[in-house]
Order: structure tokens, then C-alpha cells, then sequence
């Protein structure tokens, strides 16, 4: 019995083997499936359709291998077997598309039957795509046949496209008159004429005669060809030719529809250059239709957006922006599809990782039935752009930083060469050493001009000056401004005027100091040009109509008899930089440049009118509001609080770190007989205070090593012990930020460096009086000659520093020893030895040590030919 049953399943599986061997080598089609996979498909319909076993393991599904056509049909008729799991059968013509696109027309047998326990369909497929495509041009032709007979007459006549019949040997046998149009001749003058006389060159010749052949063959087929009009024009046509065919079944020749091409070959010229306009712009393209399809992107987004044609077309837009960035994605959602014009700048992250600005501007596209078709949207791409911005603020922010940093450098020795002049102008000097002394001012004052030109400037094109609304009496200003340049003109020659309005209130509120600024330049600038006459500045109420109550329109000229502008420099002369062609080598060109600015932030605008030889007049007309006339005691109380007329100085506390600033200062002081201690930083200040607090002032320096001064200024005012001593700060920083600064940390006052005899003097008055019989200026000896054999003995010092800091590797001590060399040298008229400390500095902090030892010895030669000159 065993062996009975294994000799069944081996026949069995034999059976199998066959049967199977038969279905894959049949020459038809062989699918089981039902409506979500499919099971089987045999090697014939494999190779037919182009699939292979794993795309049917991927869920493949009937539906995507059949046309739309089919797949309706198909679903109709079988899905109803599937549900019910009956029997059934069918015979049905489908056409099955392959994994390329082709399509394939199949005779099919359905039937059900049970497959692993569940329904299915099994389909048999014959391949019957050529039989098809047989009978339906038979069916054409003999459509095209019964239409010739019946309907000839009327469509030649009818016709828009030319018609013509030819013999065997092209001879025109018939033809109708849009032919004639066609190559723009009149109707009889074709009449037994050859074809080929009227084709356009040799090769159209040799075309038609092949072709000939071809339909005496009894050969169907088309092709371009070209004829030329009568005019000489070549006309391209399409021509459909078909067999002429006698009575007897016999070929005589063929007729044939000729199409003109002219307009359709120009406007594919046009499309053809509209499109590779398209594709050549920088910009990104971007076409969707009505559904937010993506049917065009052109080279211009592959490159912005880095997705190439192939990975968008045909995809939702919506779907794929999402991918890779959020606010594209808002932009596009909002904006898409919609009937309305939209721009907007955005920011975003390419796949690649690159962060890219962009531009989008969309449009709507619209039917000539003027309904929405979809959406055109333009990307420039402004990264470029975006990041050369982004890297000229940054070195703006850098200029702004240098400009702060090299401010400090400059004003440091700059407080040497007007402290040591002005002590100079005490000595009993000779008429040549006064020259040299006057000099040594004007050349200072100018480059202090200059250095606060640049550093406003500077400050006004990065945004760092914020205006403040202080109360202030415009006489008052008027007049510190002329006191700043009254020594400055020549008394025996100009004249200096001032006329206020009565209208003018005498109280405003605005920015004071800008408005100072703007004045003093425009008072300097005059100066400069006018060496007689007069300089007049006046100032009236301006009838400004506006409806704006609270504000009153100042207009503030500037007048003086100098030589005048030329006309052609008037449009430039608020520009940076510039100078009048006739002032070319007089001042930086910055101060006008710098008033303009000015009065434009406080809401006003400056002018000009000038005359050669006449003069010049310049107007600003800046908007302030009406202030109340402050209080009596409010007017005295900080006056009262820091002036003590009872009191005279004895003792002043020094605080500063630079030597030469310790000397220089202490002389000026010294030099008033005033009793002055020094500490070279923070902490030996409060040491000192600690024993004795019996001090009238502290001068403060702001910038110190281990204590500096804002440090220090909080501890002294945080001390009841101190007994309110006044402090000065002193600091080589002159921005309105830093004197901020310094007065929040409690600061008294404040000074800027290079301090002149004046302007320490004019201060310390404000805080107490001298005893005037004390005050001796005229102890005459050489300040310079006097503090040269410390200058020398502080270099050596400094010098033997420096070689230990190289020695060591200890970089910071070196920028810093360098940097003391730099400025005390420089101080003193040294320029090599300040040229190669500086050298040295710029080497270390770029972190570039394979010159120290050079630039070392170097310091040490230069320093050893001043000790040599010095002896001589």
C-alpha cells in the first residue's frame, strides 16, 4: 500500500513537472491573481511585459500592469466573481502596458477556480497586438478609400490643406487650389506641370523620387518637404502620399495631402528660443498646473534648489517642497495656486546643507477662457548678495572695532605730545622754538580733527549713535561752540558773529551734542576758508507746514566771506571723503559728510549755497521740541554740589599705569603746585585711599591691568570712608558709549586723552578752586630733556622684559611690552624703535613667533643709536 501511494505522488509530481514545464515554455500568456496581488505569471508574459519575479513579490497588482481603459472594463467584469468566490468565465480583449510604457494587446481567457484555499482568476493571454494593429489600418485605408469616392470633389474644394494627384513620373495630374495658395500661385498656372519643378532643393528632388518608387511598391508613409512659392520663398510642408490606384487594381501613381508647415515651423522656432531662453536665465523657473503639479523646472532651480528635472516633474509641488525645507514650504503652501501676484525673500537649507537666500516671485496663469490654470514662480537667487551684505556689516563692525581699538593707541601718546607742548608754550622760549611749538599744536589739533571725523563717521554709518532728548538753551550752545574755535581765527581779520531770532525759543529739547557737532564742524569748516571778513552763525523760527504741533522747525546757517565753491562741487561736497577741487589738500573731507548724516537722523536736512569769491552759507533745518525753562535750584544744584569756593587743592591722587602719562600728567599738575600721588593701577589706589583718604580729586585711568579703573571707581563710591572724594576718569576712548560708561560706574566727570593744559585745568575748576597765589607757570626748564634719561632707562627695562617673555614662549607679555614700546617711543619722536615694537606686536598677536628674536635685537640697535646721539 505504501508503495502504491509513492509511486501516485511520484507520478503526481511528474505530472507537475510537465505541466509546468508546458506553461512556462507556452508561447501565451499565463497570470493568476486576484484583486490585490498576483501569484503566477509564466516566462512568456514576463518577457513580453518586462517585469521579473521580484517586481510580483513587491505587490504588484493586475491593475498596474493594465491601461486605464482596460483596467475599468476588467474591473467591472471580474470584480463581482471575487466577491461572491463564484465560478466564472469570460472571454475579453485587454491591453496590457509593459514596465517601458509599451502597450501590448492581448485575446485573454478568465476563469475562477480555488488557489491555496481562496479565489482567484487565471488568465490566458494570446498576443493578437499586430493583428490589432492590422485590421485598424485596413480598416483606415478603407475608410480613407470610400471617403476618396464618394467625397472627392467636395474635399478637394473644401480643403485647407493642398491636395494633389501625380502620375507615375510626378507629372500633376489634379490638385486644388490651396496647393496653389500654398506656393502663391494662381490656380491654371500649375496645369501639367512636374512636381519636381516645384520643390525647393536637390534633395526634396531625390525624397519625392524615392518616395515614388515606394508608392508604385504600393508603399504608405510621410515626411517633410520643401517647395518653393513663386516668390523664391521656401515653403516647408508635410505631405501624406498614398497609392493612386486604376480601375483595373493597378498602381498609377499617388495623391497626396500636403500640409503647410510654415507657421508651425515658426512657431516652434519660437517656442524652441523661448525655451532655451528659459533654460539659460540664472533665475529658477518654476511652472505648476491648476493642481500644483510641477510641469516645468528649468536648469535655473536644479541649480538654486539642487533637484534635478527628473526628481520634480510631475509631483506635487506641495508634496515635495516639504522635504527639505519648513519655510519654503509655508511660502509655496500660501502662496501656490492662488489667483493673485506674491513675492517674498526667504531663507533656506539645500539637501546638500548649504544655507541659500532666495527671492520668490509667483504669478497666476490663466486660461484664454481667463480661468486659473496654474502658477509661474520665479527664484533669484540672492545668496551672493545676502552674504557679501552679511560680510560687509561684519567689517563694518570690524572698522567700527579697529577704529575703536586704534582710537585708544593714538590718544594714549597723543596725551604726551599736547601735554609736553603745552608745558612747552610755558618755558622762555625763542621766537624760532615758538614757531615750532605753534606748529606742534596746529598739526596736533588738526589730527585730533581728524581722528574724531573718522571715528564719527564710523560710528554713524554702523548705527552707534542713538539720540538722546535733553533739555538745553540754544544761546548757550551757540556760544560754547564759538568759544571752541574763537583762538583758532585770526581776530585781526574775522570777524565772529552770532544772531538769534527772537522767535527762537530759548529752551529746546533734542539731542544736544549731535547738534554741537554738526555746528562746530560747520564753524571749522569755515575757518579753514576764511582768512577775512566775517563768519557769522545765526539761527531764526522756521514756518514749516506740517501737522505736527509739538516740534518747532530751527534753521541754523553758517555764513562766512570766504572763497566759495565751484559750482560743479556743490552736488558732491556732502559726500565722504570729498573736497572742493580749490581745497584739495585743507582737512579730510569727512566733517560735511558727518553733518549731513547727522541732521538727516534728527529728522532735518542741511544745504548749501555758495559763490565763487563771495562766500558760502550753510543752511540745517533740524525739528526740535519746546522745553520749559529748568528750575532755579535745579540749574545750581550739580554746580553747587561740585564747586566749593572755600575750598583750594592740596593733594590730587593720580591713577595711572603708562609712564610717560605719569610723568607728563604729574608735571601739569606739579606744575600748578598741586601735591600729586601715583598708583599704576586699581588695587595700589585703594591701598593708598586705605592709609589716607586726605585727597581733593582722583584722576582715574579707565584702562589698567589687575584693577581697572571702573573697578576701581565703584569701591571708592561704594566707601562711606572716602568721603565723596570727585573722581575724573580718564580714558584714551572717546565714544559716547565709554563716557557712558564711565560715569554709570560713578565717575565724577571725565576726560579724553591727549589732555592739554587747558582742558585739565578747565576741569579740575569745576570740582574745586585753586589757590591762584600757588599756581606758578613759569618754572622754566625743558619738560622732554628733563624725562629723556628715565625714557631711556624705562626702555632698558622693557627691553630686558621683552627678551625674558621670548625666552619663555609667554606670547600676552609680549603684545603687551610691545605694545608699551610701541606707544612711549612714538610719544618721544622715535618713530623706527615705535615702528618695529609695533611690528613686533602685529607679529605676536597673529601668533607668527619666527621674527621675535629678530625684531628684538633690532629694538636693541635702535635703542643703543638714541643713547649714542644723546651723548654726541
Amino acid at each position: 500500500m505504501e508503495k502504491n501511494n509513492f509511486l501516485i505522488e511520484q507520478n503526481n509530481h511528474e505530472n507537475e513537472q510537465i505541466y509546468r514545464h508546458l506553461i512556462e515554455s507556452a508561447m501565451f500568456g499565463i497570470l493568476i491573481h486576484d484583486l490585490n496581488n498576483i501569484y503566477y505569471s509564466n516566462q512568456y508574459l514576463k518577457d513580453i511585459l518586462g517585469y521579473n519575479e521580484i517586481d510580483f513579490k513587491k505587490g504588484l497588482r493586475i491593475y498596474d500592469i493594465l491601461t486605464p481603459s482596460s483596467k475599468d472594463q476588467y474591473y467591472e467584469i471580474t470584480k463581482k466573481s471575487l466577491e461572491v468566490k463564484s465560478n466564472f468565465c469570460d472571454t475579453i480583449t485587454l491591453e496590457l502596458q509593459s514596465i517601458n510604457g509599451e502597450i501590448f494587446i492581448f485575446d485573454t481567457t478568465i476563469t475562477s477556480f480555488l488557489y491555496n484555499g481562496e479565489y482567484a482568476l487565471q488568465i490566458t493571454c494570446v498576443d493578437v497586438t499586430q493583428r490589432v494593429q492590422n485590421e485598424k489600418s485596413l480598416q483606415n485605408n478603407m475608410k480613407h478609400l470610400e471617403l476618396s469616392a464618394n467625397k472627392y470633389k467636395h474635399l478637394v474644394k473644401s480643403m485647407n490643406d493642398g491636395f494633389i494627384i501625380v502620375d507615375s513620373g510626378l507629372k500633376l495630374l489634379d490638385y486644388n487650389s490651396a496647393f496653389a495658395h500654398i506656393l502663391e500661385y494662381e490656380v491654371e498656372e500649375l496645369e501639367n506641370i512636374n512636381i519636381l519643378e516645384l520643390v525647393a532643393t536637390q534633395k526634396d528632388k531625390e525624397l519625392l523620387l524615392v518616395n515614388i518608387e515606394k508608392r508604385l511598391q504600393g508603399l504608405n508613409d510621410s515626411y517633410e518637404l520643401s517647395f518653393l512659392s513663386k516668390s523664391g520663398k521656401k515653403v516647408p510642408t508635410y505631405v501624406n502620399p498614398t497609392p493612386y490606384v486604376d480601375v483595373n487594381g493597378n498602381i498609377i501613381g499617388s495623391y497626396t495631402v500636403i500640409q503647410d508647415l510654415s507657421q508651425i515651423k515658426q512657431a516652434q522656432e519660437k517656442i524652441s528660443y523661448q525655451t532655451n531662453l528659459l533654460e539659460n536665465v540664472n533665475e529658477g523657473i518654476i511652472v505648476t498646473d491648476e493642481f500644483n503639479i510641477i510641469t516645468y523646472w528649468n536648469a535655473g532651480a536644479e541649480k538654486l534648489f539642487e533637484f534635478s528635472r527628473e526628481q520634480v516633474l510631475n509631483r506635487n509641488l506641495l508634496n515635495f517642497i516639504p522635504s527639505y525645507n519648513k519655510d519654503l514650504t509655508n511660502l509655496i503652501y500660501h502662496n501656490i495656486g492662488q489667483n493673485q501676484y506674491w513675492q517674498q525673500d526667504i531663507e533656506f537649507t539645500t539637501k546638500s546643507g548649504e544655507i541659500k537666500y532666495a527671492r520668490i516671485s509667483g504669478a497666476p496663469l490663466r486660461t484664454s477662457e481667463d480661468t486659473l490654470s496654474g502658477t509661474i514662480a520665479i527664484a533669484s537667487d540672492l545668496t551672493a548678495l545676502i552674504n557679501s551684505r552679511k560680510d560687509a556689516e561684519i567689517a563694518n563692525l570690524s572698522k567700527t572695532a579697529f577704529l575703536a581699538k586704534i582710537s585708544h593707541d593714538i590718544r594714549t601718546p597723543m596725551i604726551g605730545i599736547v601735554g609736553a607742548n603745552d608745558l612747552l608754550k610755558l618755558e622762555n622760549l625763542t621766537f624760532y622754538q615758538k614757531e615750532l611749538v605753534s606748529t606742534i599744536q596746529q598739526c596736533s589739533e588738526q589730527l585730533l580733527d581728524l581722528i574724531n571725523d573718522v571715528l564719527d563717521l564710523s560710528k554713524i554709518e554702523t548705527g552707534n549713535i542713538n539720540l538722546n532728548n535733553n533739555t538745553f538753551n540754544l544761546s548757550d550752545l551757540i556760544s560754547e561752540c564759538m568759544s571752541t574755535i574763537d583762538d583758532r581765527v585770526k581776530p585781526q581779520n574775522v570777524e565772529l558773529i552770532t544772531k538769534i531770532d527772537s522767535s527762537v525759543p530759548s529752551f529746546l529739547i533734542g539731542d544736544d551734542l549731535q547738534l554741537k557737532r554738526i555746528i562746530v564742524n560747520l564753524l571749522s569748516n569755515a575757518i579753514k576758508f576764511t582768512d577775512n571778513g566775517y563768519i557769522e552763525i545765526a539761527a531764526s523760527h522756521y514756518q514749516k507746514t506740517t501737522n505736527d504741533k509739538s516740534n518747532i522747525w530751527v534753521l541754523i546757517s553758517v555764513e562766512d566771506t570766504g572763497e566759495g565753491i565751484p559750482p560743479t562741487q556743490l552736488e558732491k561736497i556732502f559726500d565722504a571723503y570729498h573736497q572742493a577741487e580749490n581745497n584739495i589738500n585743507i582737512g579730510s573731507g569727512l566733517g560735511l559728510s558727518i553733518c549731513k548724516q547727522l541732521c538727516e537722523m534728527m529728522g532735518g536736512k542741511i544745504w548749501v549755497d555758495s559763490e565763487l569769491g563771495i562766500g558760502t552759507k550753510f543752511f540745517c533745518l533740524i525739528p526740535f521740541k519746546i522745553g520749559a525753562e529748568p528750575e532755579e535750584e535745579l540749574m545750581n544744584a550739580n554746580t553747587d554740589n561740585i564747586i566749593n569756593t572755600e575750598i583750594y587743592f592740596k593733594n590730587i591722587l593720580l591713577v595711572e599705569d603708562n609712564e610717560v602719562n605719569k610723568k607728563i600728567i604729574s608735571y601739569m599738575l606739579k606744575k600748578a603746585n598741586f601735591n600729586v600721588t601715583i598708583a599704576s593701577n586699581g588695587k595700589e589706589c585703594l591701598e593708598i585711599l586705605e592709609k589716607s583718604n586726605d585727597y581733593d580729586l582722583i584722576l582715574m585711568d579707565m584702562q589698567m591691568p589687575v584693577m581697572d579703573g571702573y573697578e576701581t571707581v565703584q569701591h571708592i563710591k561704594n566707601n562711606n570712608n572716602y568721603n565723596n572724594i570727585p573722581v575724573i576718569a580718564l580714558t584714551a576712548f572717546a565714544s559716547e558709549d565709554d563716557t557712558n560708561k564711565c560715569l554709570v560706574a560713578g565717575c565724577d566727570y571725565y576726560l579724553s586723552k591727549p589732555i592739554s593744559f587747558k582742558e585739565l585745568y578747565k576741569a579740575l575748576r569745576m570740582f574745586v578752586k585753586s589757590d591762584k597765589s600757588k599756581n606758578n607757570l613759569n618754572d622754566n626748564h625743558d619738560l622732554l630733556a628733563h624725562l629723556l634719561p628715565e625714557f631711556i632707562e624705562s626702555m632698558e627695562e622693557l627691553l630686558n622684559q621683552l627678551y625674558d617673555a621670548i625666552e619663555h614662549n609667554d606670547l600676552e607679555n609680549i603684545k603687551s611690552i610691545s605694545h608699551d614700546i610701541k606707544g612711549t617711543a612714538g610719544l618721544y619722536g622715535y618713530k623706527e624703535l615705535s615702528s618695529i615694537a609695533d611690528k613686533l606686536n602685529t607679529l605676536t598677536r597673529n601668533n607668527k613667533t619666527e621674527f621675535l628674536n629678530s625684531l628684538s635685537n633690532q629694538l636693541y640697535k635702535n635703542l643703543e643709536k638714541i643713547k649714542t646721539s644723546r651723548k654726541d
